[in-house]
């Protein structure tokens, strides 16, 4: 909450409120989903779909470099 109090005192600051907060516990679990997760989405190893069928919703520009 000090922190808070902090960056409620910087000029033109009205409020701030802390909108999301997490466990260890909760983190650790995340992280655990997310090392054990398939790096290839199963529908591209189906040999069943048709290419135009996928639907890419990512995004390249921050990916190229």
């Amino acid at each position: 909450m000090k922190k808070l109090k902090k960056i409620e005192a910087t000029p033109h600051v009205i409020s701030a409120t802390m909108m999301m907060a997490y466990s260890e516990d909760e983190l650790d679990s995340e992280r655990e989903k997310l090392q054990n997760a398939d790096v290839v989405p199963p529908i591209l190893n189906d040999d069943n779909v048709k290419i135009e069928d996928i639907i890419y919703r990512g995004d390249l520009k921050k990916k190229i470099h």
